[in-house]
């Protein structure tokens, strides 16, 4: 491992004069410090600077690194070399320009902007704010929004919907990363020596495990407040390089000896989920066979029947999806990719596909013949077929789906225990689909349904099993609860 946290500068450097940095000093309040890489970003960087300058709470500090531009970027900064710290060094990387950065900075709370991006008005305000109002916080990471090369709208992405935790295990296995929505305090970089310049990619996510292996707490600040400019030069197509570096990162992860046990338990999910979201990178680049090759990866982690694979990457795509914030990928594109990586000829496909196409429209509003598209292996383990149709029809109750009635999922299961695909005690997990029916009531400002979801999962309490779901909902709850304090 190759840090290069702290080296000076390695050319020349232009800073603000003394009087101008004194004046951003007087307040005893915890300064901030923008650090900016950039490299032959000279098209979008003013819009990024004047961003920074329209700040509701503006930096005390922005510190540009141009990392072996060969565009005009020093031309178009110029104006603005009085009231920056501008260094210029040779190519580097985008971790070596952060670190140089760091090393010129001065600021106590450290957020990061690339060239290509931009703040909205009150990004800093609403960072700095929770930082200094709570102490426990090392981190704190806000939504941002997609925007085309062009600066129009694509799409808000609020991560805390499917990871409402950052710890290290949703780190781990869902990597919520854009350093552009993130700031840390100065003396948790310092302490973990900053970004790893051995790393050609990935050093952000990185970055973030080690924080969090360090015991840096993070929390979300539930704004939109970034943007995130989407153009060829920053969606990384090689995938290869991404897989090395991540399977590089989780190597050094899981050998450490100060990882948590539980933490160590989730190895093989972690590297499934990794090699999955790597199949679902490389087919947003156009990318098949790297896809192919990748869900070939994860299907041999673990011992689970076809259709099983074939729904759960499915609905890890829809996720991955959602979490990028970018449109889910056409099924002829996805079903194309799962068949060639599970080696199945056109009969055994299409009966994979008739329980995807029932899973895609929502399992939970099919109604009439609850039993109809299910996956032939969950009929056929019925002692395992209640926490896998849990599994199965869990996304259809997150926040961001259409709304699904608490009695919609009653008689659901009612069909299914009736019709002997799950045993008459397995109320513990119709709880747990309740109790995500209530939260996503909740969200959706659904009061009656989230009465009736509560009244559902009481019902669970005095029935075998089902008081479990609601000591792990009570723990979870708690929880927050405490980060929150």
């Amino acid at each position: 491992m190759s840090l290069k946290f702290g080296d000076g500068p390695r050319s020349a450097t232009t800073r603000p004069t003394h009087g101008q940095r004194a004046g951003r000093r007087r307040s005893t309040a915890p300064s901030v410090t923008v650090l900016m890489p950039t490299h032959n970003a000279s098209r979008f960087i003013r819009e990024a600077l004047e961003s920074l300058f329209a700040q509701s709470r503006p930096p005390d500090e922005i510190v540009v690194v141009d990392d072996g531009s060969t565009d005009d970027t020093f031309d178009r900064i110029s104006p603005y070399l009085p009231r920056i710290i501008y260094h210029r060094e040779q190519r580097r990387g985008v971790a070596g320009a952060r670190n140089a950065a760091m090393a010129l900075s001065s600021g106590d709370l450290i957020a990061f902007l690339d060239a290509d991006d931009w703040y909205l008005p009150d990004h800093l305000s609403h960072l700095t704010q929770r930082l200094v109002g709570h102490a426990e916080l090392g981190l704190v990471v806000c939504g941002w929004r997609r925007v085309d090369q062009e600066g129009k709208a694509l799409a808000d992405v609020e991560p805390w919907h499917w990871v409402p935790r950052l710890d290290m295990n949703a780190w781990l296995l869902w990597k919520p990363v854009f350093p552009g929505a993130m700031m840390v305090r100065r003396e948790w970089l310092q302490s973990i020596g900053g970004f790893d310049e051995s790393l050609d990619i990935s050093s952000d996510v990185d970055l973030m495990l080690r924080l969090a292996l360090a015991g840096c707490q993070a929390d979300w600040v539930r704004e939109v407040s970034v943007c995130y400019r989407q153009h060829a030069a920053n969606w990384s197509r090689d995938t290869a390089k991404m897989a090395r570096s991540l399977d590089m990162i989780h190597t050094r992860l899981f050998q450490h000896p100060n990882l948590p046990a539980k933490t160590r338990e989730i190895e093989p999910s972690v590297r499934r989920s990794a090699a999955v979201w790597l199949a679902w990178h490389a087919l947003q680049s156009g990318l098949a066979k790297v896809a192919i090759a990748q869900l070939r990866r994860a299907s041999a982690m673990g011992n689970e029947p076809t259709d099983t694979l074939a729904l759960g990457w499915q609905s890890d795509f829809a996720r991955f999806s959602r979490l990028a914030g970018v449109p889910p990928l056409p099924r002829a594109t996805t079903d194309a990719v799962y068949r060639r990586a599970l080696g199945v000829d056109e009969h055994m496909w299409a009966e994979i596909e008739a329980p995807m196409t029932a899973s895609a429209s929502g399992w939970l509003r099919i109604g009439g013949n609850a039993i109809a598209g299910l996956p032939r292996s969950i009929l056929a383990d019925k002692d395992h077929a209640a926490r896998r149709l849990v599994n199965l029809v869990r996304p259809e109750l997150t926040p961001t789906a259409q709304p699904v009635s608490p009695r919609t999922v009653h008689r659901w299961w009612g069909h299914l225990t009736r019709a002997g695909v799950v045993p008459a005690a397995s109320r513990g997990e119709v709880t747990t689909l309740h109790l995500h029916a209530f939260m996503q009531a909740l969200q959706h400002r659904r009061w009656g349904d989230a009465l009736h979801a509560l009244v559902f999962a009481a019902l669970g309490v005095w029935l075998p099993r089902g008081g479990w779901a609601w000591v792990r909902f009570g723990r979870a709850g708690a929880r927050r609860l405490i980060l929150r304090q």
